[in-house]
């Protein structure tokens, strides 16, 4: 039987140059922010050294017939290592067909996805984002054709479906109740209301979605998830950035300000590139130099007391012309945050045998969780050393 948390927290797993994320809340509502899983990749340039899969199989609520489910899984971007091996982990197709061949198939409740995926060419994707396109499509046909289990709103469990960000896509025509466009919030995950925690959806902007022109990387989710853990206001933000570039952090900074980009936790974007801090080539002479505004917002609550972390999903950064990760790039979010707060996942604990790398979220902010304690995995929630004065963030 699945433990169920007494805190909410997030899980950043070593999946070299990719990402995926789990957010689990304390009510075991799980939320998935996309999967790079080598385990039996026919990619011989992947090297999985972190069973992701046997976490999850562990982690995640099991139904009546013993089927394992995750209730949001939220697909960034269709790059091969933000969907590596989803279809063959995760169910795609009519719940009620899961078979026995299916077995250990992990059931997603809801898909959240960027109206992107809509305006690629089939031949332009990979097998995997082929695969979640067709059930995208499966889920939205039954959203239009009204076969909700309780209402035309509700296509029920396995069958969920919600659209990160505006388009007038003809495809996508008539969603607008599943659709969430940047600058609102979202507390609504499977059907469940959340009273802590909410997504606030920063990108793709209209803009960057309906652009036939614009890479994939300048169209990812980009989102921040803000608790406030035993408060009214609040007191814990993430902001993961997918694989942004310069260009869409810039239009986000025009449309926020540097007090509602501040973040406890940030995902470097696009596994540590160089390419968030400028548009130049980094192998350019002379050397570019960082976006002064780029630099400003990493920086940003530098000389306050709180501490601020960067984490780094990508394979080992080393000083050689690698883009991503880059080098040059590591050094800046360092001197953003302190040495010691910038955590490359490949190398943490170590490069032989890294482990996910977890926070806990409490009013005084996110505590990260002792390397020992992951290793015993689910066993219980970390014990919290509780900070003198309870943070907050003020009302937005």
């Amino acid at each position: 039987m699945t433990k169920v948390l007494k805190s909410d927290q997030i899980a950043f797993f070593p999946v070299g140059n990719g990402d995926t994320i789990l957010l689990s809340l304390k009510d075991n509502t799980n939320i998935l922010i996309d999967c790079n899983i080598a385990k039996n990749s026919t990619d011989s340039n992947v090297e999985e050294k972190y069973d992701v899969m046997e976490y999850l199989l562990e982690k995640l609520p099991r139904d009546n017939n013993h089927r394992p489910h995750l209730d949001v899984f939220i697909l960034s971007h269709p790059d091969i290592d933000h969907c590596r091996n989803i279809s063959n982990y995760f169910y795609m197709g009519d719940p009620d067909k899961y078979g026995e061949k299916d077995k250990e198939k992990i059931i997603i409740d809801e898909l959240w996805f960027s109206p992107r995926i809509f305006n690629e060419h089939k031949n332009d994707l990979n097998d995997d984002a082929k695969n979640f396109r067709k059930e995208s499509e499966r889920r939205i046909k039954l959203y239009k054709n009204g076969e909700g289990k309780n209402d035309v709103e509700d296509t029920g469990v396995g069958n969920r479906v919600r659209i990160i960000g505006s388009t007038d896509n003809e495809k996508l025509e008539n969603l607008k109740n599943i659709t969430t466009p940047a600058g609102q919030y979202i507390n609504i995950f499977n059907n469940k209301e959340q009273k802590e925690f909410k997504f606030f959806v920063l990108g793709p902007i209209k803009a960057e979605t309906d652009d036939t022109e614009e890479e994939r990387n300048k169209c990812s989710i980009i989102l921040k998830a803000e608790f406030n853990i035993n408060s009214n206001e609040t007191n814990n933000v993430v902001i993961l950035a997918g694989d942004s570039r310069i260009e869409n952090w810039k239009r986000i900074m025009n449309l926020n300000s540097e007090e509602n980009l501040k973040f406890d936790i940030f995902l470097a974007p696009h596994h540590c590139s160089w390419y968030f801090f400028s548009k130049e080539d980094y192998k350019n002479k002379p050397v570019p130099e960082p976006d002064k505004d780029i630099i400003s917002f990493i920086e940003y609550g530098k000389d306050s007391e709180d501490i601020r972390v960067i984490v780094a999903s990508c394979k080992e950064i080393k000083r050689n012309e690698d883009n991503p990760p880059h080098y040059r790039a590591a050094n800046f979010y360092k001197k953003a945050v302190g040495e010691e707060n910038f955590y490359c996942l490949a190398t943490y604990p170590d490069i032989d045998n890294p482990i996910p790398l977890v926070f806990t979220f409490t009013e005084n902010g996110p505590i990260k969780q002792d390397i020992e304690e992951t290793k015993k995995e689910n066993a219980t929630a970390p014990l919290i050393k509780v900070a003198a004065t309870p943070k907050t963030y003020g009302q937005r």
